[in-house]
């Protein structure tokens, strides 16, 4: 994919901020972008923030939400809050100077099946000198199995090219500081039947999942 512009990331931040930490001094002071501690594990991941209302106060979680449901991701998986540079991104393929490449291993369930415990996995492509010796050192720490270069490259093509810039984006920009994120998001975001159908049986599957974990049925 790409990275999201930090100006609208910051105004989901206060919208949520104000929604659902109303104090003297509400503060956000933890983001997980891929909470896997619920049922749904990767394939499922959710957005979780913890904040607090005051100073003195512990920080609590006040947000968590399947990925597919928060307002921002569902503008960030349409490519609609990507920096420009992203769709015209210069270091791709053997353009990058970086001694190794780090992403998601899109479809290692389809490549390594035994390898997939839904808790995601990364790819490190080594590029240098330099980053093969700094993965030596650190190979007893960790689990690694190795793939050829194209099977990543096809799960995960945003590492040799750039994600394409969405037809809406000019529409999108025209009326983005007119509405909220939640507004912009129900109204470039709005799913098919389908996909709506399909998500309302995966949340149905992780919940009987969960009650079928816990035995309080």
């Amino acid at each position: 994919m790409g990275v999201p512009a930090p100006r609208l990331f910051q105004r989901h931040l206060k919208e949520l901020e104000k929604q659902f930490l109303t104090g003297e001094h509400p503060e956000i002071t933890e983001i997980c972008f891929r909470d896997k501690s619920t049922s749904g594990g990767w394939k499922n991941y959710h957005i979780s923030m913890w904040g607090k209302k005051s100073v003195a106060q512990e920080p609590f979680c006040f947000y968590r939400k399947p990925h597919r449901q928060d307002a921002f991701f569902r503008l960030y998986l349409q490519s609609l809050v990507l920096r420009d540079s992203c769709h015209e991104c210069r270091i791709k393929q053997i353009a990058s100077t970086a001694d190794f490449t780090v992403g998601d291993a899109w479809g290692i369930n389809e490549i390594l099946s035994n390898f997939d415990d839904n808790q995601g996995a990364s790819f490190v492509c080594i590029r240098t000198r330099a980053g093969e010796e700094w993965l030596e050192k650190l190979r007893e720490k960790l689990d690694c199995r190795e793939i050829a270069y194209q099977q990543v490259c096809e799960r995960n093509p945003s590492l040799i090219r750039s994600v394409p810039c969405s037809p809406r984006r000019k529409e999108f920009d025209a009326c983005v500081d007119s509405l909220s994120i939640r507004e912009l998001a129900e109204k470039f975001t709005k799913p098919s039947w389908k996909v709506s159908i399909l998500r309302k049986l995966a949340g149905l599957r992780e919940r009987i999942h969960a009650i079928t974990k816990t035995g309080n049925i």
